[in-house]
This record gives C-alpha cells, sequence and structure tokens, in this order.
C-alpha cells in the first residue's frame, strides 16, 4: 500500500512565483531547450543566445517549480489578457507558438 502523502507535489518540488532575472534566466533556458532542441517547434538559429523570450514575456507572470537540488523542473507562463486580443506581426506569429489565426 502507497503511503498517502507519497505523492503530494510539496514532497518533490517548490512551486513559486519567479521574478529573480536569473530564474528568469533559467526558464528561458528551459523553453529554448524544450521548444527549440527536444520538439523543434521554433529554429534554433532565431534564438542565438539559446534563450526562448518573445513578446508576451514583458507581460507575463512565471511560474517554477524546484526540485530537491533547487534546479528548475519545470514551469509555465499566465500571459496578461490584454494580449491575447492583439494579433503578433506575421514575422513575431511565424516565431512564437500563436496560433495562425490569432
Amino acid at each position: 500500500m502507497t503511503h498517502p502523502g507519497a505523492f503530494r507535489l510539496s514532497n518533490w518540488f517548490n512551486t513559486q512565483v519567479i521574478s529573480d532575472p536569473q530564474d528568469l534566466q533559467a526558464i528561458y533556458r528551459l523553453r529554448y531547450r524544450v521548444y527549440c532542441e527536444e520538439r523543434g517547434f521554433l529554429a534554433p538559429a532565431d534564438y542565438p543566445d539559446r534563450l526562448e523570450r518573445d513578446h508576451f514575456d514583458d507581460h507575463s507572470v512565471n511560474f517554477a517549480a524546484f526540485d530537491q537540488d533547487g534546479r528548475i523542473a519545470a514551469a509555465v507562463r499566465l500571459v496578461g489578457p490584454c494580449l491575447l486580443y492583439t494579433s503578433p506581426s506575421p514575422r513575431d506569429r511565424t516565431r512564437s507558438r500563436m496560433p495562425s489565426s490569432a
């Protein structure tokens, strides 16, 4: 029988809102690894600094889950609602993960 607390998120990860510039850089690096290298959604050549950032970052709240060694294991961002109704330029649309109908 598995102990009821064995799978509590807090047993494995510390989650928090991210505002520290170094932690934000770590999130951008993680996004680059996932979206450019692992999944191939974005062209690595478009991110020579190996940081995946876009026009939504200045209007987002970032959250991260840190593992027991203090490394970022996962991240998510919430984009401000005013930007959901703003269509990016055609150039940004090809670089962002937004659908082309946005």
